[in-house]
């Protein structure tokens, strides 16, 4: 199986980056994988470093089909999201997925077991923050309650909007708690037993989301 149209993932940590990788060296036969890790560059030069990871992705003579990117936990992800959204949901040859958690303290009011509403409420931020970050250019995200849902996942699309109309859309996944708990990672854990548990939680029912966006 081979998949339609290239892909950006943008993700929290390196842990998200191994599964995506692990996913689509399961799920499809001869697609090339692309990494970035923002917690290897120098914060001062992430942005620039994005800029031009971006720009090789959509070069003629690019050889891969994904580019899975680690921001570096969650408010880099909706920082260097918000910032890159206008250029990165305007091009025409990828898709871009954003994979998250819903276990973050913000959501903390919500009421326990609430992961649709957590789930909103992660879109209601990241517009936000979009909203911040764009001051002036009137932009918003729309977005409807998650098309796929599993046990630990939840999975929808959202769709940037200027002035002139949508820009493009983009999918969100989510896991309901995160990573870890969904495939029973622990501190101390081996790196070969990691990857173990990764590839049993992607060979399980828990992890069909990600065939509906990845």
């Amino acid at each position: 199986m081979t998949q339609e149209r290239d892909r950006v993932v943008l993700c929290e940590g390196k842990r998200d980056v191994r599964l995506v990788e692990q996913f689509y060296e399961l799920e499809y036969a001869g697609v090339e994988v692309d990494r970035f890790l923002a917690e290897d560059v120098d914060h001062q030069r992430v942005r620039n470093f994005e800029r031009r990871k971006l720009q090789n992705f959509t070069e003629r003579r690019n050889p891969y089909d994904v580019l899975v990117k680690s921001e570096n936990g969650v408010e880099n992800l909706e920082f260097q999201f918000a910032g890159l959204c206008n250029v990165l949901l305007k091009q025409p040859d990828y898709e871009v997925c954003l994979l998250t958690d819903l276990d973050k303290k913000n959501y903390d009011h919500l009421t326990h077991g609430s992961d649709i509403r957590k789930y909103r409420e992660l879109l209601k931020q990241l517009d936000e923050r979009i909203q911040s970050v764009h001051e002036g250019r009137a932009y918003e995200i729309e977005w409807s309650d998650p098309h796929a849902k599993t046990s630990v996942q939840v999975a929808g699309e959202a769709t940037l909007h200027s002035k002139q109309g949508p820009v493009g859309s983009f999918d969100v996944l989510a896991f309901r708690s995160d990573l870890e708990e969904a495939s029973d990672i622990r501190d101390g854990d081996r790196d070969e037993t990691e990857g173990d548990k990764l590839r049993s939680f992607l060979a399980s029912a828990d992890s069909r989301a990600m065939t509906r966006v990845l």
